[in-house]
């Protein structure tokens, strides 16, 4: 929260050229960076297996988990499977509901 706080004073324009350079130059320039988006990829994938339309509330929280971890990798993956799998847009819309403002915004990039 303390990030967002700092980060919702720039400007949009500012926050996407911000997300799109953690997106696009920091996961590749440092190796601890593709570690961890390797993993919340992965965990992401893990999850998204399990979410049907009848999943409760422990499987949301799980899936908002990941997303706070890391948003970009999370909704890029999100994002794949809800084009292949039509049957996910309840349970991921149920999921937003624990998002937090960062990933909010990170969603709309």
């Amino acid at each position: 929260m303390e990030i967002w706080h700092f980060i919702s004073l720039f400007p949009f324009q500012l926050r996407f050229k911000l997300y799109s350079t953690w997106k696009n130059v920091a996961y590749e320039s440092a190796p601890d960076m593709m570690i961890a988006q390797a993993s919340a990829i992965s965990e992401a994938k893990k999850i998204l297996r399990r979410v049907t339309k009848d999943t409760d509330k422990k499987m949301w929280r799980q899936l908002a988990k990941v997303a706070h971890a890391n948003p970009l990798c999370f909704f890029q993956v999100v994002m794949e499977q809800l084009q292949s799998y039509d049957n996910l847009i309840q349970p991921i819309v149920e999921a937003l509901k624990y998002l937090t403002p960062l990933g909010f915004d990170v969603l709309c990039c």
